[in-house]
């Protein structure tokens, strides 16, 4: 996982106000901000003494409420609390709404000692991961004008760079001044998708590149399955990391 994707979702995560870019809308304010908006206060009330960490690495141990990372020998340990911010990155999702999963491609880790003709070829694993509620939300911002028109124009209207969440964002049909999508989602019986925004039942299709999905868990760091980048903070005299938002990935070793 290079960092700087990786720091892109982080991003997303952190950020859901540059989505939302100074939304005005005739519904409820958006609240998928319950989680980054925690995220942002108890950045804000975060001591200036305190210690900032970003650490990328490979889960090995998982408690009940912390658990440990190893990033090129280093061992951290991590503390997540109830308002840590915990998400999925989703490289080429499948949903299957029946079975309430998605599956995503899981990242391959490749031993030191691996030969050079055994890096140089790659396995492909998928991973199916249960979906944090039944109740979820897209939102979803238009990068160009041009991405924008083309969704309004089309019949397939496909969304990308998306975040799905179980904390509802409002409704909002993209504006040049607001330049992103937001409602529920709701699956019919043959499995396709709508996007409900002011009494309409919009079909999209959900794109197949990566994309981001929050609301779970600490169960889902999976030991030595599972790579993660998360940012917090420690004081001068912790042990641990307090984790304000993690980004985790699938992986699988050779």
């Amino acid at each position: 996982m290079k960092i700087s994707l990786a720091s892109w979702v982080l991003a997303l995560l952190l950020s859901q106000s540059s989505l939302l870019s100074g939304q005005t809308s005739d519904t409820d304010a958006p609240v998928v901000a319950k989680q980054a908006s925690a995220v942002r206060t108890a950045s804000e009330s975060v001591d200036s003494e305190l210690e900032r960490f970003q650490v990328e690495g490979v889960v090995t141990e998982r408690r009940k409420y912390s658990f440990a990372v190893e990033e090129n020998g280093q061992k951290y340990e991590v503390k997540v609390i109830p308002d840590t911010v915990i998400g999925l990155r989703m490289k080429k999702p499948w949903f299957d709404w029946e079975s309430g999963v998605v599956v995503v491609d899981s990242t391959e880790v490749v031993s030191k000692s691996a030969s050079k003709a055994l890096e140089d070829s790659r396995k492909i694993v998928r991973k199916a991961i249960q979906l944090p509620a039944e109740k979820l939300f897209v939102i979803s911002r238009f990068r160009e004008k041009e991405q924008m028109e083309l969704f309004f124009k089309t019949d397939d209207k496909r969304i990308n760079f998306y975040l799905v969440t179980p904390f509802d964002p409002g409704q909002h049909m993209p504006t040049n001044e607001q330049p992103y999508i937001s409602g529920a989602l709701s699956v019919e019986s043959d499995q396709s998708l709508r996007l409900n925004i002011g009494g309409n039942a919009i079909p999209v299709r959900l794109g197949f590149r990566d994309a981001t999905m929050n609301g779970f868990s600490i169960s889902q760091l999976v030991p030595e399955r599972t790579r993660v980048l998360l940012s917090g903070y420690r004081g001068k005299l912790d042990k641990q990391i307090t984790a304000q938002s993690i980004v985790f990935e699938p992986i699988h070793q050779r």
